[in-house]
């Protein structure tokens, strides 16, 4: 750990080079579970910048406009599924996050409450859970361990 005692030094090092100071220490389960792709598991450099500038130019404030109608109309079966069937108020919800999130990234229409895309996000977040939960494999506290063979 480093502590800045001056603004001037943080700013020096943390602005000025942060090409240099700035990255992630990954943990190896991102790359051992195979999530090292995620533009949030990802170490900085230029295969970072680029898909940071894809992103930045899809979901910027100006850009995200676009998605409106697809917002207004998951809203729609939301509230159509909320009025049918009001004691699922946590599924539905979860459902209608999904919908948008794989209908804006993917173009994939979401259909009906056990849809396969859906239950595929949530298998994966689950994975993605398990995998980095603080201190549930040994590989996170020695990396070591990558290298032992099973």
């Amino acid at each position: 750990m480093i502590v800045l005692g001056t603004h001037e030094a943080a700013v020096e090092l943390l602005e000025k080079r942060s090409s240099i100071y700035s990255d992630r220490n990954m943990t190896p389960t991102a790359e051992l579970a195979g999530f090292d792709w995620l533009i949030g598991m990802m170490r900085y450099g230029a295969r970072w910048r680029k898909l940071r500038g894809v992103f930045h130019r899809c979901m910027n404030p100006n850009a995200i406009v676009q998605y409106r109608p697809i917002q207004e109309t998951e809203i729609k079966k939301y509230l159509l599924r909320l009025v049918e069937d009001p004691v699922k108020f946590y599924e539905h919800g979860r459902h209608l996050i999904g919908a948008i999130i794989i209908r804006v990234s993917y173009g994939l229409e979401v259909i009906g409450g056990n849809d396969k895309y859906i239950e595929l996000a949530e298998d994966t977040m689950e994975c993605f859970n398990t995998v980095f939960q603080p201190g549930r494999y040994l590989v996170q506290t020695f990396p070591s361990l990558r290298n032992v063979p099973s």
